[in-house]
């Protein structure tokens, strides 16, 4: 029952008879239709007073004054007159007379230069001009600089212009054998120069692979012998070596890392799927490839790289992701390198192309990395990458 109902709003309509039919004829305060307007309903429809004229007005303006043919007029307020002294906060320092203003006539400046003395625009000297100089008009004349020093008032100083050394001032003291080496000396023989040059006789004339050592403190050494000796390095970023190209260089500069010539292999997958090989090393990738290869099967990412034998060695490895990102800040010098050796393949930058490392992250994933970008991110295991491989020395 309808009326069992709770909460029942309070302006509900509950009896639709006195709803709106939608007739203009049931709408109240409808505006009166025009066939129904009645005089002085908003209009005339009938002259009232009999004069058709005296509801019609001509105005008129004179002055300040609007006027109506009946006699009625409105006064207008006062305004402006137009007039420009009436105006008010005219600027201060505003010229009101153009008169007095400058023409641009050359002829109308004032403090101008006397330009009487340049009568003529020729710079040229002829002779009897260039006789008539004297002292002190532009020019010193030779009077005045073979002057004494004094009366030339610091405006000019004596210069030598013979050409000879013995004219020169502050000539250094070539006698001074303390500090410069006597011709004699340089004529001495070979035993009294040991320390200072090598006699001519005893450049010996080696490559730079051929061992030679010096027997006395002048003898030449080769670069071989610096290079077994100094105790510096040799191996340097971009050295074809040990097979591949060294991309880094430790501290000691005996040690570091170098990279394969070329791709192993394209398209490989990282194996082990579902399995936790525990090959986590960001860093070392020897240990990780190791690690990876007790469960490897063929075709397996890692057993491709180690599988390798350039330069006659098979300690090649699948490198960590952080040997990648090393080769990457290296890519300008081994790129440049392997761009002068035929049948090289530089390191792709391609932004579709990746490098697997040998960094497991998880049962079904490992890290691979971009050399469009520098970029490492994780990959499932199953997904085929480049494989380029790396050693030790």
């Amino acid at each position: 029952d309808f009326n069992s109902l709770s909460n029942v709003p309070v302006n509900l309509d509950t009896d639709a008879t006195d709803d709106f039919d939608g007739a203009y004829s049931s709408l109240t305060g409808a505006p009166t239709n025009v066939s129904t307007f009645t005089n002085d309903a908003g209009y005339l429809t009938t002259e009232v007073d009999g004069d058709a004229s005296n509801e019609l007005q001509v105005l008129s303006i004179s002055n300040d004054t609007i006027y109506l043919t009946d006699g009625g007029f409105v006064k207008l307020p006062a305004g402006f007159d137009g007039d420009f002294n009436s105006l008010t906060n005219i600027p201060v320092n505003l010229d009101t007379d153009a008169t007095d203003d400058f023409n641009g006539d050359y002829n109308s400046l004032t403090n101008t230069p006397d330009l009487s003395i340049y009568s003529t625009t020729d710079t040229t000297l002829n002779e009897s001009e260039v006789d008539a100089m004297v002292s002190d008009n532009g020019y010193a004349m030779q009077s005045g600089l073979n002057d004494t020093a004094s009366n030339i008032r610091g405006d000019l100083s004596a210069v030598a212009i013979s050409g000879d050394y013995s004219d020169l001032i502050n000539a250094p003291d070539l006698s001074d054998t303390a500090n410069y080496a006597d011709q004699s000396a340089l004529e001495d023989t070979a035993s009294s120069l040991r320390n200072d040059l090598a006699p001519k006789n005893n450049v010996l004339a080696l490559d730079n692979t051929t061992a030679f050592t010096p027997d006395a403190d002048y003898e030449p050494a080769t670069k071989k012998y610096v290079d077994d000796n100094a105790g510096g390095s040799s191996h340097y970023v971009g050295e074809l070596y040990g097979g591949g190209i060294v991309f880094y260089v430790d501290e000691t500069g005996d040690h570091g890392l170098i990279v394969s010539l070329t791709d192993i292999n394209f398209g490989l997958p990282f194996g082990q799927y579902g399995t936790d090989v525990g090959a986590n090393s960001t860093w070392n990738g020897l240990n990780n490839s190791d690690i990876l290869d007790n469960g490897a099967a063929s075709g397996d990412a890692v057993l491709v790289a180690k599988s390798h034998t350039g330069g006659g060695n098979n300690d090649w490895y699948l490198p960590a992701i952080d040997e990648l990102n090393m080769l990457y800040n290296a890519r300008f010098r081994v790129n440049k390198a392997l761009s002068n050796i035929s049948g090289a393949h530089q390191i792709s930058p391609g932004n579709a192309i990746h490098y697997w490392s040998s960094t497991e992250l998880t049962l079904f994933h490992a890290m691979k990395f971009s050399f469009h970008d520098g970029s490492a991110s994780i990959e499932s295991k199953t997904n085929g990458h480049q494989i380029r491989a790396v050693r030790a020395f």
